[in-house]
């Protein structure tokens, strides 16, 4: 700026003719500092932010998905279709008095009976004297069968001895004979008998004859193939009196039986069994029915249901009349049962009635004739 100052001047001079040299010196001047400037301050720069970074997120992972697996479905297992019986009223039920539908009695018959002691309700006696198989013998009506296939015969059976022989056998083209079963005593077993049919058309034969034995045969079934028709024989009637076989007594008495008149006359026999080792002599001197009585204890009844009595007798000469009668412990009067004639052979003879009584005796009447009986296996059963 001085320089320029002073420039300024000499120009004027030198225009006025002077000179420079005319030129009165300035004193000098301090030289005017130049202030100095304050230093513009770089702005502080905000310091950039380093960008927060977003956290990555980790990636939610998805859940690992257990496949599903399919339960393995076991196989719906068709059950095996039981094999139906060929025959005709098998479980005997079917029949009036001694008869049975669909079945015939080709030899022995007065001694194949009916009996309520049985599997289903009514069943076969058959008592055989010994002798041949087929001289006792219980037949089927005839049935369809297809040649040259397996068929399987079955029974229930019981016998009161033991040992006892039966057999099945087919009455076709030609006869075809089962093996020997052998029956144990008391309790219901089945036989089985397998045979390929030689016939379209043939009967089932029960061969009953060989052994004095008595059975009582039920639910008898032929069905095709080589397995039998399963089932069991409950005691479908139980029995209601107790000690019905007589086996359980001391000396002359008989546990749960009452000697109500005739006392005397009613002794226990050991030789004239129909089963077991014990059974009930009655030597009658004739008179009333009512005075040589044997008395059950009382058994537990349902009024309006129908009841069956029955026992086995003989007589030690024949024509002996007895009966059955009730005594209850109420106000309702006695029931009688009819008059029925005694052999001298073993018989079982029964009687129904229905009850009126919650609690019933059974009376076996046995004073009318002149006879010494011998009784064994009373019953009373639904």
């Amino acid at each position: 700026m001085k320089n320029l100052i002073l420039v300024s001047l000499i120009t004027i001079l030198t225009a006025c003719g002077g000179s420079s040299n005319d030129i009165i010196p300035s004193p000098t001047l301090a030289p005017t500092a130049e202030p100095t400037a304050e230093p513009t301050a770089e702005p502080t720069a905000e310091p950039t932010a380093e960008p927060t970074a977003e956290p990555t997120a980790e990636p939610t992972a998805e859940p690992t998905v257990e496949p599903t697996v399919e339960p393995t479905v076991e196989p719906t297992v068709e059950p095996t279709a039981e094999p139906t019986s060929i025959l005709s009223n098998g479980n005997l039920n079917e029949g009036d008095g001694d008869e049975f539908t669909n079945w015939g009695k080709w030899n022995g018959g007065p001694n194949l009976t009916a009996v309520t002691d049985s599997c289903s309700g009514r069943a076969l006696q058959a008592a055989s004297s010994g002798g041949n198989a087929w001289e006792l013998q219980f037949v089927s009506d005839e049935v369809t069968m297809v040649a040259d296939t397996q068929y399987t015969a079955s029974m229930w059976i019981k016998a009161d001895a033991a040992d006892g022989i039966v057999r099945f056998s087919l009455n076709g083209a030609s006869p075809q004979y089962g093996v020997d079963e052998t029956v144990a005593t008391g309790d219901w077993q089945q036989i089985t008998s397998s045979f390929t049919a030689n016939d379209t058309n043939t009967r089932l034969q029960l061969d009953l004859g060989a052994s004095s034995v008595t059975y009582t045969i039920d639910n008898i079934a032929l069905v095709e193939g080589g397995t039998a028709l399963a089932g069991v024989c409950p005691e479908n009637n139980p029995e209601l009196l107790l000690n019905s076989d007589l086996e359980t007594g001391d000396g002359g008495e008989f546990t749960n039986w009452g000697k109500w008149n005739g006392d005397t006359v009613l002794t226990v026999t050991t030789t004239e069994v129909h089963s077991g080792s014990r059974a009930l002599q009655a030597a009658s001197p004739g008179g009333n029915a009512w005075e040589v009585q044997f008395v059950s204890d009382a058994a537990t009844t349902e009024v309006g249901k129908a009841y069956t009595a029955s026992m086995w007798i003989k007589g030690a000469v024949a024509d002996g009349v007895v009966r059955f009668s009730t005594n209850t412990d109420g106000a309702t009067d006695a029931q009688y049962g009819p008059d029925t004639t005694i052999g001298t052979d073993w018989q079982n003879i029964t009687w129904g009635f229905t009850a009126d009584s919650t609690s019933t005796r059974l009376v076996l009447d046995l004073g009318a004739s002149n006879v010494t009986y011998y009784i064994d296996e009373i019953s009373l059963k639904e």
